[in-house]
């Protein structure tokens, strides 16, 4: 019965909110549930059932223990475990703490776009890089940090309309590896591949939309390295 109110009442969302809408609708009533029967059972104790009780206190100490492994284990899109998750970013923004390997690349990247981009610059992030807006203080190009999120029509109207604007196009940067599911320090072949079959993860058109704005204004590579690419226009 908890259970269900909730599932009514949380917002339903859109795209994995609705997946991520039963997992939270679970944890919240799963404590809503204990105390209810923790009552239950304490009254039973008294009348010397205990072995509902002991059952109980099996239940919430598993239900601890998974809950440990998780909060150990899954950082939001960032995998390993936290004990690993020790370095800083060289950002005063960046108040989170990640691996070494994850910090030195991201400490790279910040330290070669101060040449390219300064606070209140208009740039264009493709395709999952919205923090990057965040640390460095720049305008998302067409209205929205995370190009992702956009299906390829509505990129390419937002790109079209942003276009539009201005005479000055933006700085690009451009990933290589996968932010999703964090995994953004390896290197992902598919990110101009505009052949494969489209998935959750990737849409193919979304990326021939943006190699054709790259081509209209004869954006060049400035700086690149395994896991991104940073491009001008020379127009």
């Amino acid at each position: 019965m908890v259970l269900n109110k909730l599932y009514k009442n949380l917002p339903l969302g859109s795209d994995t909110g609705i997946k991520i809408m039963g997992p939270v609708s679970l944890w919240l009533a799963t404590f809503i549930a204990f105390g209810h029967y923790w009552r239950i059972l304490l009254k039973k104790e008294r009348d010397k059932d205990s072995f509902l009780l002991s059952f109980l206190i099996l239940i919430v100490f598993l239900f601890l223990l998974f809950s440990f492994r998780r909060v150990m284990f899954e950082a939001y899109y960032d995998e390993g475990i936290r004990t690993e998750k020790v370095y800083s970013i060289d950002n005063n923004l960046a108040t989170t703490f990640t691996t070494k390997v994850k910090s030195e690349i991201m400490n790279e990247l910040l330290n070669v776009l101060d040449d390219y981009v300064a606070p209140g610059d208009s740039m264009l992030c493709f395709e999952s890089l919205a923090m990057i807006h965040y640390l460095t203080q720049t305008i998302p190009f067409t209205g929205n940090s995370w190009v992702w999120v956009y299906d390829p029509n509505n990129f390419e109207k937002n790109l079209l309309k942003a276009e539009s604007l201005t005479d000055k196009m933006p700085v690009v940067l451009r990933q290589k590896c996968q932010p999703l599911n964090g995994y953004w320090t390896t290197f992902a072949p598919r990110y101009n591949d505009t052949t494969s079959e489209d998935n959750y993860e990737y849409k193919k058109r979304r990326i021939i939309v943006m190699n054709d704005f790259l081509n209209r204004h004869n954006y060049q590579i400035r700086w690149e390295n395994e896991l991104f690419q940073i491009l001008v226009s020379d127009l």
